[in-house]
């Protein structure tokens, strides 16, 4: 969001570039038909995996950037209830590659199902309550990996 000024005060609001309206006017078929396709929108926590395909490096932008308006368009076909359900953007990427055409990958997964099939072999972090007085000390004062 920019910061802008109207009637004398300084207010936010969303301005959309040139280049994002254009995305939207091309992803409009694309979204319409992800709508048809999904039962009913998502109304539990995703992760959401954007890879963006870019012919070069000429008008990059931050990927954070890249995902608002994206995630914002997923709520308004009502892919997703809600884009504050997106609680992680892993296997989010930027490509870039000259003899692939440009285009947007989403692939949206329950945050449930992703962390079973990804990180199947996490084990739980043992609480403070569960240390040794010693070892509760170092737990407080070093990083979980020097334990």
């Amino acid at each position: 969001m920019k910061s802008v000024v109207v009637h004398g005060y300084l207010t936010k609001r969303k301005v959309n570039s040139s280049a994002f309206v254009m995305w939207q006017a091309l992803a409009q078929p694309y979204l319409e038909h992800a709508r048809r396709r999904v039962p009913r929108p998502f109304n539990v926590p995703l992760n959401a995996s954007f890879k963006f395909y870019f012919k070069n490096r000429a008008s990059e932008a931050d990927l954070s950037a890249l995902y608002e308006g994206i995630q914002d368009e997923l709520q308004t076909f009502g892919i997703i209830t809600n884009d504050r359900l997106i609680h992680a953007h892993n296997g989010s990427e930027k490509i870039f590659d000259p003899r692939e055409p440009e285009r947007l990958e989403v692939e949206l997964t329950p945050l449930h199902e992703w962390k079973s099939k990804n990180q199947p072999n996490i084990k739980r972090t043992p609480s403070n309550e569960d240390l040794s007085p010693v070892r509760q000390r170092k737990a407080d004062c070093c990083l979980e990996s020097d334990l």
